[in-house]
């Protein structure tokens, strides 16, 4: 098992069975506080991710670049992470004190008074991710993968513990459960901000005098700029589809209520298996910076191209799943037909958006992130016009034709920059027509095998209707030669022997 692969293991085991977890809290969450309310925490949570781009974005990724160029350096490492920690430090300071200062035009944006009151509660959050951003850089440049998915383990299990406790025993503590389960959130980051620095002093780093200060500033910017910008679209998602749901004549309450079904249960349904993606994407970080530093470039396209293709055989795993059963799996899970419809029509979306999160990630770890906030803007600018002109028209639905057409766009300019710049083979355009190939039948399989099966159960039929297509389109992925352009093994020099 090469180096990459057993990373890429290692951290999806983890992140997996933390993602696992967060699935089960959001169904837990979306029961207790209900759609309209899960739609105000949502609204306060979308303008929070915005915020933790700001502080805890760029930092750890120049932070983890820079630090797998000098591993075995402790006090350069040190002085590295120091650097990180003071940027950190003003950048979450200044943030949080715009928040607190500028408090009506915050609440104009958030649009509700309760969101604004649940964002209180997530600051603490904010400082924690922000104050520990360059511990957990230094950890992940030095490829302590598993120590990082374990801290983050903690920190989604702190999280639950503490929402669960707070609802059953302090029902009455803060207004309302919205306000309890942000409160939760800070209490989980909190714990995970402890374990990053904890685990820094205990592997033997210190804190040294700072150094690369002006290039981390220089390079983490642009990162954090593109990061911010990316949440803050969410934030726009959440602000932009009420506001033009109401517009075309719903009620405020009724807009809520569909946006909690569509982004609050069915959209993060579809994030769930990118899990996997994602921990390539955060792998690939340490993995390019160091073949780059070694002017390895056959090793830094190699990687490139092999990840586009896994993020395509990814997406196309659980595209037929969430097609075929959308439906129940939405009535099961939250008893809402809207979320079940929503999945149904937005699992296309997992195609643009698994090679956009990979191809964005290697623009940001060979030095190419201007061009690839260039390429963002573009998508972004895409997205915002279809979702403000086809809401009133489509409702829910422009939100998917929107990403779609907004990742693709940003997904095709990133890939062609690296095709540009590595001379990269475009392979991945190959492995999907592949994967649509596997795709088709194992759909088809799996509605007529769940409407045969349905008699079992609710949950039953799904799960093993779900499994019967996962099985259907991995052996399409072998029949088709699909998985041949999945692997991650490094290239290894044979030694020649040397004649007599």
């Amino acid at each position: 098992m090469s180096p990459l692969t057993k990373s890429v293991t290692t951290i999806t085991s983890y992140a997996v069975f933390t993602r696992m977890l967060g699935f089960f809290f959001r169904i837990y969450l979306a029961a207790q506080i209900g759609a309209m309310l899960l739609g105000v925490y949502q609204v306060a949570f979308s303008f929070f991710v915005v915020l933790l781009g700001v502080v805890a974005s760029g930092v750890p990724l120049t932070v983890s670049a820079y630090t797998a160029r000098f591993p075995r350096d402790v006090k350069k490492g040190g002085g590295i992470t120091v650097s990180g920690f003071l940027v950190s430090l003003v950048v979450t300071a200044v943030t949080i004190g715009a928040i607190l200062i500028f408090k009506k035009p915050v609440v104009a944006i958030l649009s509700d008074e309760r969101s604004y009151s649940v964002l209180l509660m997530l600051l603490p959050a904010l400082a924690f991710s922000g104050l520990s951003a360059a511990f957990r850089g230094s950890i992940w440049g030095r490829k302590h993968y598993k120590a990082v998915s374990r801290i983050e383990l903690s920190e989604q299990i702190a999280r639950i513990v503490a929402c669960v406790a707070m609802f059953a025993l302090l029902p009455g503590l803060l207004p309302d459960k919205a306000h309890t389960a942000a409160l939760a959130m800070s209490i989980g980051c909190g714990v995970s901000a402890i374990g990053y620095v904890a685990f820094f002093f205990l592997d033997g780093y210190r804190l040294h005098r700072p150094c690369e200060l002006r290039p981390l500033i220089s390079t983490s910017t642009p990162i954090s700029v593109v990061r911010t910008a990316s949440c803050a679209v969410n934030l726009l998602i959440a602000l932009i589809l009420p506001a033009r749901l109401i517009s075309s004549g719903l009620s405020p309450d009724v807009a809520m209520t569909l946006y909690g079904e569509s982004v609050g249960m069915g959209l993060s349904l579809i994030f769930i298996p990118l899990t996997l993606t994602g921990s390539l994407s955060m792998a690939l970080v340490p993995e390019l910076a160091d073949n780059m530093q070694t002017s390895s470039c056959p090793n830094v396209r190699m990687l490139c191209s092999k990840g586009l293709n896994f993020a395509v055989l990814v997406a196309g795993l659980f595209v037929p799943v969430f097609i075929a059963l959308g439906d129940p799996i939405g009535m099961l899970l939250f008893g809402s037909a809207r979320c079940g419809d929503f999945l149904v029509k937005g699992a296309v979306i997992m195609f643009p958006l698994a090679l956009e999160q990979i191809a964005s990630s290697m623009m940001n770890s060979l030095g190419l992130e201007k061009r690839a906030f260039v390429n963002f803007l573009i998508g972004t600018a895409v997205l915002l016009l279809l979702l403000w002109f086809l809401t009133p028209v489509m409702g829910v639905d422009a939100l998917i034709v929107a990403m779609v057409a907004s990742y693709s766009v940003s997904m095709l300019l990133h890939t062609l920059v690296l095709r540009e710049r590595l001379s990269l083979p475009l392979t991945y355009l190959g492995t999907t027509a592949k994967v649509l190939v596997s795709g088709i039948p194992a759909t088809l399989i799996c509605f007529f095998f769940y409407n045969l099966v349905k008699p079992i159960g609710p949950i039953f039929a799904p799960l093993l209707s779900g499994l019967l297509a996962l099985v259907v389109t991995g052996a399409g992925y072998l029949l088709t030669g699909a998985l041949r352009t999945g692997g991650f093994a490094l290239p290894v020099r044979k030694k020649r022997k040397s004649r007599a």
